[in-house]
């Protein structure tokens, strides 16, 4: 009879799991190592972290970017987003995020997604000219090699991406990061 209550039990759960009205919703990428920083916010409404970091941007030691990114289950690449033309000089402060060309001084923001081996871009998202997107550098120390800050962003689908959201809002947004090595 034992036996019998426990097959039941193992039967259930296996269908319950199977029957999962929230499967659609499940959250099917890692954060990745965080060697060089996180990430956290919220996607959509959802929470999400990730791995982060920054670089030189071009090699202009002046200027640098920041990457945030998500791994397939299997550690491929799967979203990244960028964070490009901040300035050494400018520090700390609030700076709104367009759509654009950093070599007009601008600060963009980029979001491409990547099929399961992480090395074919699948499309990308462009930035929601009707939505309010920033990023606030709270810390930058070039020499410590240290960012943290805070950030919005709202992107669109306007790549016509088949199955995936329309728009895409990251609120909450807080990030620490160190120069990827």
């Amino acid at each position: 009879m034992r036996y019998l209550l426990i097959a039941s039990g193992i039967s259930l759960l296996c269908l319950l799991i199977a029957c999962n009205p929230y499967k659609d919703e499940t959250i099917l990428w890692e954060t990745g190592t965080q060697t060089y920083g996180w990430v956290e916010g919220s996607i959509n409404g959802l929470g999400f972290d990730a791995s982060a970091y920054w670089r030189p941007y071009l090699g202009d030691s002046s200027r640098y970017y920041i990457v945030l990114t998500t791994h397939t289950l299997a550690g491929g690449l799967s979203e990244s987003f960028r964070i490009l033309g901040l300035e050494w000089n400018k520090g700390k402060g609030r700076y709104t995020v367009v759509e654009g060309d950093t070599d007009d001084g601008i600060i963009i923001a980029k979001y491409s997604l990547y099929e399961e081996d992480g090395h074919v871009p699948i499309g990308h998202y462009h930035l929601d000219p009707k939505k309010n997107s920033w990023v606030r550098i709270t810390h930058a120390d070039k020499e410590a090699g240290i960012v943290e800050g805070k950030f919005e962003l709202h992107f669109e689908n306007r790549d016509a991406l088949e199955g995936l959201p329309d728009k895409v809002s990251i609120k909450n947004g807080r990030f620490e990061v160190e120069e990827y090595q």
